[in-house]
């Protein structure tokens, strides 16, 4: 169900996603009038300003529409998503952080991951006993999901944010 790309806690394509079944889901909320577009974001400009003068990002991130078709329920189990590829119900906003592929990975909780990185966010905090992380947060989502030959509504981890931490090397 799951491939690489599902580690920020949604996927956008997955293979065997069950296609056909999603679009009859969608036909018969159609034809009992309870039809409408869950969720659905747009993109906005986020260029950071501050009293006219630009500011810049610690943590370097990429934000786009996500149209999952799998993600990670708030009790940690992955579920397919009510989305058909060709009639998507549930669109949405996510800023991701962007890591080297070389930069390890270590999660500390089901609603945020941190991954070591040589950012900004790293030069501007280090010091004696701390050094600057980004860190992955989450919010949670209410999504409708597919379970069997029915659909139910559930929490999602959703990835929100890009933030830049200070961690104690004392820990």
């Amino acid at each position: 169900m799951l491939t690489e790309k599902c580690l920020a806690g949604i996927c956008n394509e997955v293979p065997n996603y069950p296609e056909k079944l999603a679009i009859d889901f969608v036909n018969k909320l159609k034809a009992s009038n309870s039809f409408k577009i869950f969720n659905e974001d747009l993109l906005v400009n986020t260029t950071y300003k501050s009293n006219s003068t630009h500011v810049t990002p610690l943590c370097k991130s990429r934000e786009e529409i996500s149209i999952p078709q799998v993600a990670k329920s708030k009790n940690g189990t992955w579920h397919y998503i009510l989305n058909p590829k060709y009639e998507a119900v549930q669109r949405f906003r996510v800023e991701i952080c962007s890591f080297n592929k070389e930069e390890k990975e270590k999660e500390i909780s089901s609603a945020v991951q941190e991954k070591e990185s040589s950012s900004i966010c790293a030069d501007r905090v280090r010091n004696r006993n701390y050094e600057g992380v980004c860190v992955q947060k989450y919010v949670l989502r209410k999504m409708v999901a597919i379970s069997g030959d029915s659909v139910f509504s559930d929490y999602f981890h959703i990835p929100s944010c890009c933030s830049c931490v200070a961690r104690s090397y004392l820990d």
